[in-house]
């Protein structure tokens, strides 16, 4: 999926990514998004229950960071990338979203999101982030929706209350999102 969010052009690719070793892609990834003036963010697919969790996660993302630069301040974590994480697991601290929705070192369900100010840096970010995380595209199996709510601690009662509404699962993820930010 490609999009424009802001001045950036952004895409969302879903497949497997196969690491040898985490901390070392991750340090490469984020060398390679600086210098092209992007970020690239890989993540679990596990942990997201839609393309809205991802585009929310996006959109909190940039808000919160245009906001603060403009007010003369800095987003919680100086980067777009780290906050998109904090927004995508509705979490405040990054440590818990690198527990929540982190790679693991082999072959996992992966969304690649990257992120960068023109189109020809897109595309550069895109392979050279492509190459750093093993990326395939493949199609991915639906989110685990046991997994989801535990992840976003949804109880059985919130899920219950949305009973008839399409995609209740999602709603909710989506409302955890949007009061993690306020």
């Amino acid at each position: 999926m490609k999009l424009k969010i802001n001045k950036s052009f952004v895409e969302i690719k879903k497949g497997y990514c196969n690491l040898t070793s985490v901390p070392a892609t991750i340090k490469s990834l984020s060398e390679a998004a600086k210098k092209l003036g992007g970020f690239a963010q890989a993540v679990d697919a596990s942990c997201v229950v839609s393309d809205k969790q991802v585009l929310a996660a996006l959109l909190y993302a940039f808000g919160s960071f245009e906001l603060l630069l403009q007010a003369g301040g800095l987003g919680r974590l100086k980067s777009p990338g780290l906050e998109f994480l904090l927004a995508l697991t509705a979490t405040r601290q990054l440590k818990d979203a690198i527990s929540i929705c982190g790679l693991r070192e082999g072959k996992s369900p992966c969304i690649l999101v990257v992120c960068a100010p023109g189109r020809e840096s897109l595309s550069a970010l895109l392979i050279e982030g492509e190459k750093l995380v093993g990326f395939s595209e493949k199609k991915i199996l639906a989110p685990d929706s046991e997994k989801i709510r535990g992840l976003f601690r949804i109880s059985a009662a919130e899920l219950g209350s949305m009973r008839g509404k399409k995609n209740a699962l999602e709603l909710l993820v989506l409302e955890k999102m949007a009061l993690s930010r306020l």
